[in-house]
């Protein structure tokens, strides 16, 4: 379904992408899923145009398992000095 207004902004995401180096897309790419479905599309759409290939999203890095942060900021807590 298209929603009104969504022709216009991929409009203006795909003018905007085109003035962006091949550098500042791979970027771009590297978040690719942290930008919205008109984003993406229109991002994905600039790196066909220039005949790129998109970065392999797997090999993008991870975020680190926030449960052994939190371990390691008790213990460091627990041997502060007071």
């Amino acid at each position: 379904m298209t929603i009104p207004g969504d022709t216009h902004q991929d409009d203006e995401l795909s003018r905007l992408y085109a003035t962006y180096s091949d550098g500042e897309l791979q970027t771009l790419a590297a978040t690719l899923t942290d930008l919205t479905d008109a984003a993406q599309s229109a991002l994905k759409a600039e790196f066909a145009h220039r005949g790129l290939a998109l970065p392999n999203q797997s090999a993008a890095p991870t975020r680190p398992d926030s449960s052994a942060d939190e371990s390691a900021l008790h213990t460091f807590a627990a041997n502060a000095p007071e």
